[in-house]
């Protein structure tokens, strides 16, 4: 049984999602800016992971513009395949009638993961320490060994 240090389970706190069972995220989008027909919209994301390899999630998306204004709920399911591939389904109803649309959708997504975990100068201190520690016990092994074999023909001779 291997004690977790303060350092590793904060990591798992703050670096994973999977160590989070519910998120909630908001996006706000303004869209066509540089035209005459300007879209201001917003996504909020509830999520929850049930198992570390499953989540499901609820989505309300709002856009309101000068040419179209809607209402978008989606719900769905996302099972992660690996490190870097999850799969996803869901479905999602539109409120608007002109048009209107009932969606399914399915899909797969990789992630390009450039996150490279934060090692603090104390984390660094104590792992070189270790490291000097068993480079340490090594030669000290080392000339006890060579010291055994100087005694061994000392008493030859």
């Amino acid at each position: 049984f291997k004690q977790k240090t303060a350092y590793e389970i904060s990591a798992c706190l703050v670096g994973s999602e999977m160590c989070i069972r519910d998120r909630f995220v908001t996006n706000l989008i303004y869209d066509r800016y540089l035209t005459n027909h300007t879209e201001k919209s917003y996504i909020l994301t509830l999520t929850h992971t049930f198992h570390p390899l499953w989540s499901i999630y609820l989505e309300n998306q709002g856009i309101y513009g000068d040419r179209y204004d809607d209402l978008i709920f989606r719900t769905g399911t996302a099972y992660l395949f690996t490190d870097n591939i999850q799969i996803e389904g869901s479905f999602g109803i539109s409120s608007s009638s002109d048009p209107s649309s009932v969606f399914f959708n399915l899909g797969v997504s990789y992630r390009l993961d450039f996150h490279k975990d934060f090692i603090s100068a104390a984390e660094i201190e104590y792992k070189e320490g270790i490291k000097e520690e068993k480079q340490l016990k090594k030669t000290m092994k080392k000339d006890k060994k060579a010291e055994k074999k100087r005694s061994r023909k000392a008493k030859r001779i």
